[in-house]
């Protein structure tokens, strides 16, 4: 009764506390995700073909620069040599490192990423030597106090003038504006937050993050794609198809969310409009 409220349906489907759920199934009754216009899966930047996570102002640990203090555009940390540094905060991105996620909860940086990168039309271009020098000679000095860790990376074409890059420029326009959904791929359940600050994560096979984007074109709003994903019965399907870890933990990675079922609505019907924007 409380779902004939909300519309006209072709059918109902009722569960028992027992009944088990088929993912087979219910791809068929639904779209997949994949084809809900064409939206991309942000794998996450700056990890190399060796998969090492390439520089973008880590210590020897392999973590992020947590700034110690932020004043007057500066940045200052200690880096893993246990020395003071001091870099411009208007080369650094807002990033996350090493923590959970919670559903419908906001994003809080816990680390700051060195983004070397400026945006010249559609693509992300590397500031120069002679940028660096003029724009940010602090980030410059700290480069150069690492330069000979950051020459021994296998990178093509590597010269004076870009040694200081990423190992790859994977989906470095992904961070640059918009809006996304961004998840923990290994998590004990769907943890799907909006992020409309373009914050910084790693990715790629089993995360620790990934992201989502939509395309122009989908009329859909990512708030309701974000509500579909977390919902329990979406999240069964990725749970039956994991892979899993210690401590119930299993993987929210790209191949298991890519085709996850996701109704289209139908926005010629006031009906289906309603309950899209209620959502």
């Amino acid at each position: 009764r409380a779902a004939v409220r909300y519309g006209k349906f072709d059918y109902f489907i009722w569960f028992n506390d027992d009944a088990e759920l088929y993912p087979e199934a219910l791809l068929n009754l639904f779209k997949p995700l994949s084809v809900l216009g064409k939206r991309t899966i942000i794998v996450g930047a700056f990890r190399s073909s060796e998969g090492v996570v390439s520089y973008g102002g880590r210590n020897c640990k392999m973590e992020f620069i947590e700034p110690k203090e932020e004043k007057e555009g500066i940045i200052k940390f200690i880096d893993c040599n246990g020395r003071k540094q001091e870099i411009e905060a208007a080369i650094t991105k807002p990033c996350i490192y090493d923590m959970q996620l919670e559903k419908y909860a906001k994003i809080e940086e816990n680390r700051r990423i060195i983004f070397p990168y400026y945006q010249k039309g559609k693509k992300q271009v590397l500031y120069s030597i002679d940028e660096m020098k003029q724009l940010f000679p602090k980030t410059l000095k700290y480069f150069e106090s690492f330069k000979e860790e950051l020459c021994k990376r296998s990178i093509n074409n590597m010269s004076e003038n870009n040694w200081y890059q990423f190992g790859r420029s994977q989906s470095l326009k992904r961070f640059v504006k918009g809006e996304h959904l961004v998840w923990s791929v290994l998590a004990t359940q769907g943890n799907y937050v909006y992020d409309n600050r373009t914050i910084c994560f790693t990715g790629g096979g089993n995360g620790p993050f990934y992201g989502l984007e939509k395309k122009e074109d989908t009329k859909e709003s990512l708030f309701y794609i974000q509500a579909v994903l977390n919902y329990w019965m979406i999240e069964m399907v990725v749970k039956s198809k994991a892979s899993k870890f210690r401590g119930d933990y299993y993987s929210h990675g790209k191949q298991f969310v890519a085709q996850l079922p996701i109704y289209r609505i139908n926005f010629d019907d006031s009906n289906e409009v309603k309950i899209h924007d209620t959502i």
